[in-house]
């Protein structure tokens, strides 16, 4: 995951370390010697980055080459916390 264009947090995923459930429900899976498991997992990621800019670029890439693998977001949430305006620096309190 790239935000304004700086790598801040890389997960790796391959067919060894995938689910154990069967979400999406494919019903004709064709292993090989790569794709042994068709199962999903489901990651809950959480990455915190200070940010100071007025706009934000989240970049998010994937390296997945074989036509029988996916990747996919669900519930994608953005939080800015934010100071007060009556402070004069910002740093997890007001000064």
């Amino acid at each position: 995951m790239l935000v304004d264009g700086v790598s801040v947090q890389v997960y790796t995923f391959t067919s060894q370390n995938g689910g154990t459930t069967n979400l999406c429900g494919n019903p004709n899976p064709i292993s090989d010697s790569i794709n042994t498991n068709f199962n999903e997992v489901i990651s809950f990621l959480n990455v915190t980055i200070p940010h100071s800019s007025s706009t934000l670029n989240i970049t998010i890439i994937s390296n997945l080459v074989s036509s029988a693998g996916a990747w996919g977001i669900r519930e994608l949430s953005i939080t800015l916390s934010a100071c007060d305006q009556s402070c004069l620096t910002c740093s997890n309190s007001c000064n």
